[in-house]
């Protein structure tokens, strides 16, 4: 786990900038990755755990990946959801990288296999 830290762009800190908070995910899982990659919009911060493992069923999907978002209001930063592919399977790497504009949200998933141009298996094509 990496936890994101977050600055706001008052006070007499380093280049106007002063540590408002530390994010971490919940549920924390060790090794996701969590903060490999964000984006932020406004007041929605969104953070990739592109190695965050999800349960399906019963069944554990390990390194499928999952997003989670933020908002902050009131000088606090909530977490909105935590977001995973509906067809979550290991080593999809989903969140590997993301962009946020207004209510768009664009994540990727590196490792996600796929159907080439031929209907031919394409394991590890990216989405």
């Amino acid at each position: 786990m990496i936890p994101v830290s977050a600055f706001a762009d008052d006070g007499p800190a380093f280049y106007g900038a002063v540590h408002q908070t530390w994010i971490k995910p919940s549920p924390g899982n060790p090794g996701a990755e969590f903060g490999n990659i964000v984006a932020m919009d406004g007041d929605t911060l969104v953070v990739g755990a592109r190695h965050d493992s999800v349960t399906v069923g019963v069944n554990p999907v390990y390194y499928a990946g999952a997003v989670y978002v933020y908002v902050l209001e009131d000088n606090t930063w909530s977490l909105q959801g935590r977001l995973r592919a509906s067809d979550a399977q290991a080593y999809d790497l989903f969140g590997s990288s993301v962009d946020i504009d207004g209510d768009t949200l664009i994540v990727g998933a590196v490792g996600n296999d796929s159907i080439d141009e031929n209907d031919e298996d394409a394991p590890d094509m990216g989405a």
